[in-house]
């Protein structure tokens, strides 16, 4: 018995655009070419097995969305195969499937119905489906009555339960309340347990990092890279920041310390971040010091330093930089050297994060880069019991109270 749940062999998918529709009709009876060839996918080739989840980024307009209709079968590729093993069931678009004057009940036997499931069977699962749901109080009103983020959870409670072999999601949670997006991952990660294969389109970076064993970019129809998820979407957000930048030169480079970026007119050599003892072991609370060292590379009319936390899920906690200060580092001449120094307290909650380091220009921070490491080190902040609080960060609290 295979462990693969899908294989995509040099699969691409190409569009006819006509400017107008009557070249349909001429193009049947004539020789003449009246359309123009867009393909949609070039080449895309991976394997994803049993249990394993993979994480899709890329720009709009990239090919996510029809690479996914290919798995589910909505279409059908020009070239390649795709190959999956067992029962797909997608969430793709809000209200898929879904008829508005239809009720929530209706809409899950019509829904299922169209993809061959018994009625009885349905039945045997409504009660979890309804009580994953939790929206006992409309699933006897239309669907047109219903909120977007109402059809999520239907949808998402539907499907989720329909015992599927590969679940694919595209976007969709991203419309639910943040309590329900923790409920649907948390069903996720059951599901993967059992054996399921999970395939998540977002460009939200959390439940990437976060629930992906690897994940892979997407852009201009074809596959860029595939991965390490935090290190995929650190090289998505380089290349996306690529697009923008000022730079006249850009590169992005990946190497062992991760991603980094800029037009190198300084590199960052080294950074580290230590408590008070110089240990580099924190508790929520201690001081810190975070130091960065860098090298010039070119004559430059100004530079910033930045720094940026992230937590485990690559959410970022906070960020700085000179500038935002208004400290003006004064600049020197090409092969000087440089150590910038941060103090803080790190009034942060337990748990692991990564440190990134900037150097830029200093009033064109975000647009010109001279050198940028994502995740260049990483860090814990262990529990303690003499400090409690709820939550990511720690906020001085006095609190006083009177009998009225």
């Amino acid at each position: 018995m295979t462990d693969t749940a899908v294989e995509v062999i040099n699969l691409s998918k190409k569009f006819n655009i006509y400017k107008k529709p009557q070249h349909r009709i001429f193009e049947m009876f004539s020789k003449k070419k009246y359309h123009d060839e867009f393909w949609a996918l070039k080449n895309i080739n991976f394997k994803l097995n049993k249990g394993e989840a993979l994480g899709i980024v890329g720009p709009n307009g990239a090919g996510k969305s029809t690479l996914l209709k290919i798995l589910t079968g909505s279409l059908w590729p020009t070239a390649g195969t795709c190959k999956i093993n067992g029962r797909v069931v997608s969430l793709l678009e809000l209200g898929t499937g879904f008829h508005p004057e239809l009720t929530g009940i209706q809409n899950i036997y019509n829904s299922t119905s169209l993809l061959g499931i018994e009625p009885t069977i349905i039945k045997k699962k409504l009660d979890s489906i309804l009580d994953f749901a939790g929206i006992d109080e409309f699933i006897d009103k239309p669907l047109k009555t219903y909120s977007s983020g109402m059809y999520v959870r239907l949808a998402f409670s539907l499907f989720a339960n329909l015992d599927p072999d590969v679940y694919i999601v595209d976007e969709a949670l991203a419309v639910g309340d943040v309590f329900f997006q923790q409920k649907c991952y948390d069903k996720l990660q059951q599901m993967r347990d059992n054996g399921v294969s999970i395939i998540i389109v977002s460009h939200d970076s959390a439940p990437i990092v976060n629930y992906c064993d690897y994940a892979m970019i997407i852009d201009k129809g074809e596959l860029r890279d595939i991965g390490n998820p935090a290190e995929i979407v650190s090289l998505y957000q380089a290349n996306e920041y690529s697009k923008k930048t000022l730079n006249d030169n850009f590169n992005i480079v990946t190497d062992s310390e991760g991603v980094s970026f800029g037009d190198f007119s300084c590199e960052i050599i080294g950074a580290k971040i230590i408590n008070d003892n110089n240990k580099e072991v924190f508790l929520p609370g201690d001081f810190a010091t975070i130091q960065v060292n860098f090298l010039q590379h070119k004559p430059l009319d100004s530079l910033s330093v930045g720094i940026q936390l992230k937590n485990r899920l690559g959410n970022v906690v906070y960020g700085t930089n000179t500038n935002w200060n208004k400290i003006n580092l004064e600049v020197g001449k090409p092969k000087d050297s440089y150590l910038c120094e941060f103090k803080t307290q790190l009034n942060i909650g337990p748990g692991e994060y990564t440190l990134s380091v900037a150097i830029s220009e200093s009033k064109k921070f975000v647009e010109r880069v001279y050198h940028w490491r994502d995740n260049f080190l990483k860090f814990e902040v262990l529990e303690s019991g003499d400090l409690n609080f709820g939550g990511q960060v720690f906020l001085p609290m006095e609190i006083k109270m009177t009998k009225n």
